[in-house]
């Protein structure tokens, strides 16, 4: 039996630093701790990696479709948020080259300007 699991995000760290700290409060997100227990899911989230790649086998995983979350190009205007939403999804296309692989993967629009992406 194959088991997909949908829209399994991903951050992509590096970029979010990029972001002004500004928007990314009034957007509502909000600084996370991490658990005093157990996994630290901030840790794990940003691996597209090996790390992603065996904890699907332990959970029976077939294929994950990856997706972009967190803070993004959505809170970055105009051309800068067009070039960041292109970084991410280059990232991703990295991510999910090998043929070996189990990945696919949504792309990420910069929100105000969607037409601009290829």
């Amino acid at each position: 039996m194959r088991v997909v699991a949908l829209e399994e995000h991903f951050p992509v760290p590096a970029l979010v630093r990029r972001i002004d700290p500004g928007a990314i409060s009034r957007r509502g997100f909000r600084p996370r701790k991490a658990p005093a227990n157990g996994p630290n899911p901030l840790e794990l989230l940003p691996d597209v990696g090996e790390r992603r790649l065996k904890s699907m086998d332990e959970a029976g995983i077939t294929v994950q479709v990856l997706s972009n979350s967190g803070p993004g190009p959505d809170l970055v205007p105009g051309p800068d948020g067009v070039a960041m939403a292109r970084e991410m999804n280059d990232h991703l296309a990295t991510a999910i080259a090998r043929p070996s692989r189990p990945l696919s993967g949504l792309r990420r629009a910069a929100d105000a300007s969607p037409r601009r992406l290829r």
